[in-house]
């Protein structure tokens, strides 16, 4: 998961430009107006939000965002569409927070769309404010549903101690992961966050992507790493393996990326003079099994 810059949108930005040509009206009131009756308590709403998120109680917040009697939830929401649709500048500038548009809860695929934090659907006040809109790709958004109390890429920093673990796994000359998380080191990550950290990691099923891609990984660098092995040296599979790893520091992975902590795994693994290299020696064609959060390649 990468932390992200929050943006520098505020609701205030961009409101008046929203409402301005609606021209909409129920049971004979004009609903622009009734927006703009809004607009005072969404800014509210939004400074209240920041305060609570930017302290991690966000889950503390007590939501009063009741609407008067001629809107509903879905006027919101269609505002959020609007929004989407019509201000594409202010639209733009949040999907751009994301440097090199990688999701920042898989981070592997690319953003595609803007997830709510607090879900649309259950939070009127909240629908177009951009501190609670995270750039965000479709499968982590769709995952995410309306679940709460999960890491907020804006507020909450989960990359300043590891905590996912990955075992490597050798059977039947096979090569196999066990992805994990683990906060037993973990010194400055508080009680709070990590119970966020293992909801995400359950909710958008973190565990399972990881080994799907990292069985991806292997396939297609089994054969490279045997050659080097086998022609070369251990050694030399262990300095490439490490170049891999230091061009993922340039390249923003975070320190719990599934793919850093697979590789810096696997050097340690073949470090250790007990380990069994026999997947590295042989050469059958490799083939997947997935079990419960393990790959065999």
């Amino acid at each position: 998961m990468i932390k992200v810059s929050p943006p520098t949108v505020k609701v205030d930005d961009f409101y008046d430009l929203l409402i301005n040509n609606i021209i909409k009206k129920k049971n004979g009131i004009a609903l622009k107006q009734e927006y703009q009756n809004l607009k005072t308590k969404i800014i509210q709403a939004e400074e209240k939000y920041f305060s609570y998120a930017s302290t991690q109680k966000l889950n503390q917040m007590v939501v009063n965002d009741n609407l008067p009697h001629v809107l509903e939830n879905s006027d919101m929401v269609f505002l959020y569409t609007k929004f989407v649709r019509e201000q594409k500048e202010f639209y733009e500038e949040i999907m751009g927070g994301v440097f090199g548009k990688r999701c920042p809860y898989c981070e592997k695929r690319d953003v595609s769309q803007l997830d709510h934090y607090l879900s649309k659907t259950e939070n009127n006040f909240y629908t177009v404010t951009p501190y609670n809109l995270i750039p965000s790709c479709s499968e982590c958004n769709n995952d995410k549903g309306v679940a709460k109390d999960l890491v907020h890429p804006y507020f909450d920093d989960t990359t300043t101690e590891e905590w996912l673990k990955c075992q490597i796994v050798v059977s039947n000359n096979s090569l196999g992961v066990i992805y994990s998380t683990n906060f037993t080191n973990c010194k400055t990550i508080s009680q709070n966050l990590k119970n966020r950290i293992e909801n995400t990691v359950k909710q958008l099923n973190l565990i399972e992507c990881y080994t799907g891609w990292v069985s991806n990984i292997i396939s297609s660098s089994l054969r490279m790493w045997k050659r080097v092995y086998n022609e070369q040296s251990l050694e030399e599979l262990i300095k490439m393996l490490k170049w891999s790893m230091e061009a993922l520091q340039t390249e923003l992975d975070s320190t719990n990326s599934y793919y850093r902590i697979f590789l810096k795994s696997l050097i340690n693994y073949l470090k250790n003079d007990c380990s069994d290299l026999c997947f590295l020696q042989n050469d059958q064609m490799f083939s997947h099994s997935i079990g419960e959060n393990t790959l065999l390649a």
